[in-house]
């Protein structure tokens, strides 16, 4: 088995072929999406593995389906997963630091903002993974599918939420952009760039977001060989006793050559509670929450404490 480690966006890095290990800052925290009962009837079904359907409405959607999977020595079957989510509109062009043929510049990146999202109760705490199944690959080329699932080691944990309002919802800070890096058996070194988080839905009992991400190559002079962005859409549900499971899509985005569209499955179970994070790489996150809170008019939502 192949190991590998991710320390923050675990998915992200995993899903895109390969899986270099990101690193940020001074708290591993990740956030997840989902959403509530969201199969659409009317729609068919595919027998693919991965289906998309475009539906009717001012909104432009499409139906992603994510297979079922076999049982495995560690956990249960998964049944079938259909998401409806909205349909990516315009993308975020790749920032001049990433782009190929340029010199790469990690003082260029910007800096997260102070952006908050609500997550699910269910959601909130510390957790681990040990494994990972790779439900389906799709060759965007020939159209190829390899539905045959396959088990491989992945080990990773992430914290989910940051805050408690005065109402006892669970917020999360919203990290991106942010950018984490591995040195690959060539001994180049890889980026992953994590662009855009964007929440698409939250229920009591789902989480859904889009992640738009850039894979970059960089050179032993440090010009990046190539880039190449992706999209991936992100699923949590509560699957049991303290444990979660997050199912994420990832393809290529259209600007860029085609490549492999991946759905996979990860099983978290909890290793600890929820617990408030009110230092982050040397901020005062209570009091950036409060700022949120009070410049979007919820002030009525600023914590007594």
């Amino acid at each position: 088995m192949k190991k590998q480690f991710a320390v923050i966006a675990n998915v992200i890095c995993l899903m895109i072929g390969t899986s270099p290990a990101l690193s940020q800052g001074d708290v591993a925290t990740d956030a997840s999406v989902t959403t509530g009962d969201i199969t659409q009837p009317g729609l068919s079904a595919s027998t693919s593995s991965h289906t998309m359907q475009l539906t009717g409405g001012v909104e432009q959607k499409e139906q992603i389906t994510i297979p079922a999977t076999p049982a495995t020595a560690s956990r249960k079957a998964l049944p079938e997963l259909i998401l409806e989510v909205p349909k990516l509109g315009i993308v975020p062009p790749v920032p001049k630091f990433l782009q190929a043929g340029t010199t790469f510049d990690q003082s260029l990146y910007p800096k997260e903002g102070n952006v908050w999202y609500r997550i699910p109760k269910f959601l909130a705490g510390h957790w681990a993974s040990t494994e990972k199944t790779i439900v389906s690959t799709v060759n965007l080329v020939t159209g190829r599918v390899n539905d045959t699932p396959k088990v491989e080691e992945f080990v990773s944990e992430i914290n989910q939420g940051f805050q408690q309002d005065n109402s006892g919802q669970i917020w999360h800070f919203d990290l991106a952009p942010f950018l984490g890096h591995s040195i690959g058996a060539d001994n180049q070194t890889h980026y992953s760039y994590v662009q855009k988080m964007e929440p698409l839905s939250c229920t009591d009992n789902r989480f859904v977001r889009r992640v738009i991400l850039i894979k970059a190559e960089v050179n032993g002079s440090d010009v990046i060989k190539t880039s190449k962005q992706f999209e991936l859409i992100q699923s949590l549900t509560p699957f049991g006793p303290d444990k979660i499971r997050e199912d994420t899509i990832s393809r290529p985005i259209l600007q860029d050559a085609p490549g492999w569209r991946n759905t996979s499955t990860v099983i978290f179970s909890l290793v600890k509670p929820y617990v408030p994070i009110n230092q982050n790489k040397g901020r005062d996150m209570r009091e950036m929450f409060r700022e949120y809170l009070e410049s979007n008019g919820l002030s009525n939502l600023v914590p007594k404490s």
